[in-house]
């Protein structure tokens, strides 16, 4: 094995950058004779770093990859990082990166002959002495030293595991110090996993690189939580027992035994039998269990009358309510009127909108103040738009991303919350967001479709909810306007199994006024997807056009279908406004983008402080590549957010994405279908082929369809919306909170409840 170098080096030019993946190839210099140099008579370092500055001396630890006949020499990089300088003068330079010039010279003019690093360190450094320096500056200062030299020494410890600049500077929050990460990690390396973008098997080779043992039982309880968190991504919040030991013996390669002893030791499991989940998870769906049953426990019929309201909305809205209410939307303002809680579950073309629109102005009338929610931005813009309301994300809702200290002064004091699209809320989100419900009196009210796709993290809310019988329920299940075909009328035939297309059928078809289905062969899949989309182009914006896919990867899924459409709205030739992303995708000056993190702390280019949420979409205007740490103008501290970005129109404000954050950006032309929920599209191009067969099924295809709110066209073979429409999604989830309803109170409707033992 080649020998580990510790070394100086001076970085000359950077050869390849990749900030996505902090990868980058450097030529440096260096004095160090035992350093075989290359061709250009320098050193070529690659490997997983921060970016590195230019002429600046760096610490490294450095080991020979390979030597080319050719070109020479180059090494991987396993650990570098700036050493804070001994020296005066170097202590000058260093601190003029921190401060500025005038700052630097009061302070040497006050301490000429010390050592001020140290007596930054050490605290011994009177900021009261030095011409221009208050308390802020000076905590500012010695934050900024003390972080280096902790940086230096946690990256020293672990960027020879391969652990990534960006995840050590979170390491470092996450445990409070590189000292306590350190002592932390030494002790059990699977302490790493605190970290999102650490799982177990990257800790797990770590910690086998450390030298822990197979067998070591701190690594057979981290793989059994991570065989329990797996099971939690396909929805699941428990997993039995035999399936658990069955799946921890193939991840782990240890004996059953063990396994099993272990499994009754590890910290932060609930064992119910023979039902096993993570403690942390279970408590989530106890506490919606208790704080939903105690809000009905205080249920207290609201002063109107449902009769007499129904009445007046009749006559307001009638020139939308031509033939009235139904019976199912008036028993609404009966039970909305009864109940503390209620769910309002209806499929699409039911009603559920105006119904939302009526209870508005039921609110308004009778006093009671409101919070309209949805689970991501682009549900919230839609439930604004129908509702004339402003409506939050359940994050903005409940502060979540926000440091803890802002997060635990924000509660929700409404009479009234409202969270629409309920099908996508996890059981983690709902419990912080119930937990946020301050007020004593609070109503709320759940709205979903039933048929929709359950969310993508654990749980399943809204079916629960219906099956435990205990929720008071407004069921609307007749589709207005079906009668004219078309969208609506053949969701609900995908919703019921009702077969409208041969499987033999190729060519095209129109249902209704705005549905199209166009069956082709595989082999013209690509150059349909173009026609369609660029026909759409003639009469809609970007931004109302929404084109679907049920998958990312392949020619057909949307990575490969961006970069189609990108090359057809916005083909571009100026290098230097181009910035690479992933593999081989670029993001241009006019690219349509989707948003995919929740962000709270990130600054506008007015440079106040603002937020964007996961789901907001807007427009390139910029790419940016020499910005500078500027003060925001509501903090009275500096917030720092330097190098490349991205600058953004996200329609409510221009936000430039700081260049190591940009992949939080996808382009937004065509989407997942499992993305889509929740958002809508003025008109929709569905591309589903023969290929697509596994990951389709009926509640995807109509998830994807009523998306669309003027015109559909459906790009496909016959014979896959028939296959897709026979595999209707098992909605059902292994899941404790339907049972943890049930315990709690008798039902409040329909009679008796069957004590089914849970979701499964």
């Amino acid at each position: 094995m080649n020998d580990i170098i510790e070394t100086i080096l001076v970085p000359e030019k950077c050869l390849y950058p990749n900030p996505a993946s902090n990868y980058y190839i450097y030529a440096c210099s260096t004095d160090d004779p035992s350093i075989e140099k290359n061709t250009y008579n320098n050193v070529s370092i690659k490997g997983n770093m921060q970016r590195l500055d230019i002429g600046v001396p760096y610490k490294a630890q450095i080991q020979l990859a390979e030597f080319n006949p050719r070109y020479g020499a180059s090494y991987n990089v396993l650990s570098i990082y700036q050493d804070i300088p001994e020296k005066a003068e170097d202590q000058k330079d260093y601190l003029k990166a921190i401060l500025t010039d005038l700052q630097v010279e009061a302070i040497y003019n006050t301490y000429p002959n010390e050592n001020i690093i140290e007596l930054f360190k050490e605290g011994k450094f009177d900021y009261t002495r030095v011409k221009g320096f208050g308390e802020v500056i000076y905590e500012r200062a010695r934050k900024k030293i003390l972080e280096n030299l902790e940086f230096q020494e946690l990256f020293s410890y672990l960027g020879k595991y391969g652990v990534t600049y960006d995840t050590i500077k979170k390491l470092m929050i996450e445990f409070g110090s590189a000292q306590i990460a350190i002592q932390k990690i030494t002790e059990c390396p699977y302490e790493l996993i605190r970290v999102q973008e650490i799982g177990f098997k990257k800790a797990d080779a770590i910690a086998r690189n450390m030298g822990i043992p197979i067998e070591d039982p701190y690594r057979i309880q981290y793989g059994i939580k991570h065989v329990i968190g797996k099971e939690q991504t396909s929805g699941h919040t428990y997993i039995k027992y035999d399936d658990l030991i069955k799946r921890s013996k193939e991840l782990l390669q240890v004996t059953e035994d063990l396994i099993e002893n272990q499994v009754f030791k590890a910290e932060g499991l609930y064992i119910a039998e023979d039902r096993v989940a993570l403690e942390s998870t279970f408590k989530s769906e106890k506490s919606i269990a208790e704080i939903l049953n105690e809000m009905l426990n205080k249920s207290k019929e609201l002063k109107f009358d449902p009769e007499k309201f129904i009445v007046r909305m009749e006559e307001k809205y009638k020139n939308v309510l031509k033939n009235g209410l139904s019976d199912q939307q008036k028993l609404f303002f009966h039970n909305i009127k009864k109940y503390n809680v209620n769910a309002l579950v209806g499929f699409a073309g039911c009603g559920k909108s105006m119904l939302q629109k009526l209870l508005k102005d039921l609110l308004f009338e009778i006093g009671l103040t409101a919070k309209w929610l949805s689970p991501t931005g682009k549900a919230a813009k839609i439930l604004s738009n129908y509702t004339e309301e402003k409506a939050y994300t359940i994050h903005k809702a409940i502060g979540y991303g926000m440091d803890k200290k802002e997060k635990d002064m924000i509660e929700i004091t409404e009479d009234f919350i409202i969270i629409d699209e309920t099908s996508m809320v996890d059981v983690f989100l709902l419990s912080m967001l119930l937990k946020k419900i301050k007020n004593p009196s609070a109503r709320i009210l759940f709205i979903g479709d039933s048929f929709q796709i359950p969310s993508v993290f654990a749980g399943n809310v809204l079916h629960d909810i219906i099956e435990s019988k205990i929720i008071p329920i407004t069921k609307l299940d007749i589709v207005f306007r079906q009668n004219e075909g078309g969208i609506l009328d053949i969701a609900t035939k995908i919703r019921k199994g009702e077969k409208f297309i041969d499987n033999e059928f190729f060519g095209k078809i129109m249902y209704g006024n705005n549905l199209l289905i166009h069956s082709v062969k595989s082999e013209h899949m690509t150059g349909g997807y173009k026609h369609y989309y660029t026909n759409y182009l003639e009469k809609y914006s970007i931004e109302d056009i929404m084109t679907l896919s049920p998958t990312k990867k392949g020619d057909l899924g949307t990575v490969t279908i961006n970069k189609t459409i990108q090359d057809i709205v916005n083909l571009q030739t100026d290098a230097s406004k181009e910035l690479e992303f992933g593999e081989d995708s670029v993001f241009r000056i006019g690219d349509y983008v989707i948003n995919t993190k929740n962000t709270y702390d990130i600054l506008n280019m007015d440079n106040n402080v603002v937020e964007i949420v996961n789901g907001d979409t807007g427009k390139i205007l910029d790419i940016v590549t020499d910005w500078k740490p500027i003060k925001s103008k509501n903090s009275e501290d500096e917030f720092e957010q330097d190098g490349n970005g991205i600058v953004v129109d996200f329609d409510f404000d221009v936000i430039c994405i700081p260049l190591p954050e940009k992949l939080q950006l996808l382009h937004a032309w065509c989407l997942t279908m499992h993305k889509s929920q929740g958002s809508s599209g003025k008109a929709v191009l569905i591309v589903m082929d023969k290929a697509h067969k596994y990951q389709l099924n009926a509640n995807l295809l109509y998830t994807a369809i009523t998306r669309s709110v003027d015109y559909c066209i459906i790009l496909c073979q016959a014979d896959v919306i028939n296959q897709a429409m026979r595999k209707v999604e098992n909605l059902r989830r292994n899941t404790f909170l339907c049972e943890l309803l049930r315990k709690s109170k008798e039902p409040y409707l329909r009679g008796e409840v069957n004590e089914s033992k849970t979701t499964e």
